[in-house]
């Protein structure tokens, strides 16, 4: 993948200049700060998301999973919460389920379980699988696995922004430092147990802010929509800016959850937040090795 972008850039910048002996300079340059941006991530913890529109889609999937292999060979430490909503309403339907239920026939009905069946289940170790044949170090669990976390209502002024879903309150951290310390690629479903023990749905980006608040990540990923992308592109350190789209409602087309994301794990000490363009290949790398 890295050769190819070379093989892009010396394409490109051989129409442009005539002195081979300064181009190859210019390559060199180029090659040595893609290194030094390289070895500058070895060991950072990324917690990123996977949204269901890249998961649909096999070319920007099999782009997205590249991407995160190579930055697992990189020496990062990565942690990929995958999203769930698109994919189980097709499971359920095509399974002969009417997927306009209210939330607590849901959670009373056989479609709930199939609907934990699919994002724990299939997509899950779909993913897994996938970065596997990668040749990266992964494993696939839920928040059910190990008591990792728990599900409670947002409060609620805010939970229509989150579309019904639960805030997540991580318990049992020594299971995420187990990944961390030992380079395991962990995907993570966003299923988790509410103190009644019955299973709900969780937020999957404020699961990354938690999960990159608790694991002092240097730097937790938002892949969205191209409008998002470029209004966003410039504000991933700058928390007042993020604010004030969100207190003054500045904008119609950046999701109000994916700001409250933003804020959280900037809050909680999260060093930086990017918001590649969900829509185009490569993006992830391209984000993160920005020049």
């Amino acid at each position: 993948m890295v050769r190819k972008n070379f093989d892009v850039v010396w394409d490109s910048s051989s129409r442009i200049f005539d002195n081979q002996e300064y181009f190859q300079e210019k390559e060199i340059d180029r090659l040595k700060n893609l290194i030094k941006k390289a070895s500058s991530i070895r060991n950072n913890t990324i917690v990123l998301t996977l949204p269901a529109s890249i998961i649909m889609d096999d070319r920007l999937l099999d782009s997205f999973l590249n991407n995160v292999s190579l930055l697992a060979r990189c020496g990062a430490k990565l942690f990929i919460v995958h999203d769930n909503k698109d994919l189980v309403e097709d499971a359920l339907k095509s399974l002969g389920f009417d997927n306009r239920f209210d939330k607590e026939t849901v959670e009373d009905s056989v479609g709930f379980k199939i609907k934990e069946m699919v994002i724990s289940g299939y997509i899950n170790k779909f993913i897994v699988s996938k970065l596997i044949s990668l040749g990266t170090n992964c494993i696939g669990i839920s928040g059910k696995d190990c008591g990792l976390m728990s599900a409670v209502p947002f409060p609620q002024k805010n939970a229509g922004d989150f579309g019904g879903l639960e805030k997540p309150i991580l318990g049992n951290l020594e299971i995420l430092n187990n990944f961390q310390n030992n380079d395991i690629v962990s995907v993570i479903s966003p299923i988790a147990p509410d103190y009644a023990g019955r299973t709900k749905l969780v937020d999957p980006r404020t699961l990354v802010s938690t999960i990159g608040a608790c694991l002092d990540a240097s730097l937790v990923v938002f892949p969205c929509s191209e409008e998002e992308s470029r209004l966003l592109s410039l504000k991933g350190k700058d928390l007042f800016a993020l604010k004030d789209f969100l207190q003054n409602n500045k904008n119609k087309f950046i999701s109000r959850s994916l700001l409250y994301s933003s804020i959280l794990a900037l809050e909680s000490g999260v060093e930086n937040v990017i918001f590649p363009c969900a829509g185009d290949t490569d993006s992830l790398f391209s984000s993160i090795f920005k020049e």
